[in-house]
């Protein structure tokens, strides 16, 4: 009684397996045959919607991977195409079509970084297929900038007899020359040099009962290096150095110059010589259509101000999956000393960026919160001013051409500030606006 006991539960086993796998095997062969007449008639979203249906019930395999991959890539959604081509190229490294799909997918969701690294992992053949052979270089591209101050004329009235105390930016002008060099397959180097040249308008009693003029020069030198720790991921070190320049000239040297050593003095009212440092560190991660980052900034360019703390974090949303549209954010937050008339803050940052063509894009961008020798841009831009930056707002235009070979970009920016002056020796404000126009030019070898 027990042997036959035992036979009928394992026949009951048996059948019960055989009914489960063959089931399991029917759905697979419908998802195959399902999908692959989705993939022929280009069906691409009710492939993805069959898709993502199979997954959830377990139902995986080779070719659906595959075709997900190509649906997502054909609606321009890369950043969702990139996990399916990355299981294949990881599981059969010799299916190079994948690996084209994959290298496309970094490159158009603006994973350059990924994009880059990949495609150096790919035989010659294929780098040259893709114009992305190169040899070792020493710098991989050149860039250079030139931008021109608009500044309102913000000088105090005064009557006769009174007497003022202040500085006004007169004209300033901005040039710099910047190098990328890839040291490693997974480090970046970049080098920025950078000349601002300008003059000020100067009332100083202490000096003199007129006006004056300041001359500016400021020689600036940024160096960054970007690590590429795995996908999608990466850290950034960035180290920014500032020495300026100003020369009071006195308007009535030529009148009366000086012999000797009472020459040099008679020509300028003073002479002085500042420095400024920024160091700054990012962790920065692609997690599917968004990118985060975290960052710290330290910096110190004046006795005035002191040392400031600049704590932030920011992310970028690619709601399509790729760069025809995308939305940015980042809140700082400004850590100073206790100085007069500066009350820092949380500094807020936003930025929308649209595909307007093929390869051109339009991004318009705002910065609100009162601040004063402020970083951006990952420490390369520095606004070091005794005013005070109220809010800014602009917008960049950039386009590619030569097969991303080479990159035009401009920019206008408009800023509110607040400068600080004494008449009669009470303490006054006023706001100004200044303007900038920037051009600029990268070269890719």
């Amino acid at each position: 009684m027990q042997k036959k006991e035992l036979i009928i539960i394992s026949v009951i086993l048996i059948l019960t397996l055989f009914r489960v796998t063959a089931q399991n095997s029917v759905n697979t062969l419908s998802v195959d045959t399902k999908t692959y007449t989705f993939y022929e008639q280009k069906e691409w979203k009710k492939l993805i919607e069959t898709g993502k249906e199979s997954l959830k019930n377990g139902i995986d395999f080779y070719y659906l991977q595959y075709r997900m991959g190509i649906a997502y890539y054909e609606l321009k959604k890369y950043r969702k195409a990139i996990p399916f081509f990355e299981n294949i190229v990881n599981k059969t490294p010799e299916d190079l079509v994948s690996a084209e799909y994959l290298y496309y997918s970094y490159l158009f969701s603006g994973m350059y970084e990924d994009a880059r690294i990949y495609g150096n992992t790919l035989p010659p053949d294929i780098q040259k297929k893709l114009d992305i052979y190169h040899e070792e270089l020493i710098v991989n591209s050149i860039g250079a900038e030139f931008k021109y101050y608009l500044i309102d004329d913000y000088e105090a009235e005064i009557e006769e007899g009174d007497t003022l105390d202040q500085k006004i930016l007169n004209n300033l002008w901005f040039s710099d020359l910047n190098l990328t060099s890839f040291i490693k397959k997974n480090i970046t180097l970049f080098q920025g040099f950078s000349y601002l040249n300008g003059r000020n308008r100067v009332f100083i009693p202490e000096f003199s009962d007129t006006l004056f003029y300041e001359n500016l020069r400021q020689f600036q030198y940024y160096i960054s290096v970007n690590r590429h720790i795995s996908e999608g991921t990466d850290f950034k070190v960035a180290f920014h150095y500032i020495n300026t320049k100003l020369e009071a000239l006195n308007p009535d040297s030529t009148q009366n110059p000086g012999q000797g050593q009472g020459g040099n003095q008679s020509r300028y009212f003073y002479t002085d010589k500042l420095s400024g440092y920024v160091g700054f560190i990012k962790y920065s991660k692609s997690i599917s259509c968004f990118d985060v980052k975290a960052t710290a900034t330290v910096s110190y360019f004046d006795k005035i101000v002191g040392t400031q703390y600049i704590p932030s974090i920011g992310a970028i949303w690619y709601p399509f999956g790729n760069t025809n549209l995308y939305v940015g954010g980042e809140v700082k937050y400004i850590i100073a000393g206790n100085v007069p008339d500066y009350n820092p803050g949380f500094i807020y940052k936003s930025n929308i960026g649209a595909r307007l063509f093929k390869s051109v894009w339009i991004e318009p961008f705002m910065l609100y919160g009162e601040s004063r020798n402020l970083t951006d841009e990952d420490a390369f831009v520095v606004y070091n001013s005794s005013n005070t930056i109220n809010y800014l707002y602009g917008v960049n235009l950039n386009t590619s051409l030569s097969k991303n070979k080479l990159f035009l970009y401009f920019s206008w920016q408009k800023y509110s500030m607040t400068n600080i002056y004494y008449l009669n020796t009470d303490k006054n404000f006023t706001d100004f606006n200044i303007s900038t126009l920037l051009g600029g030019i990268r070269l890719n070898f």
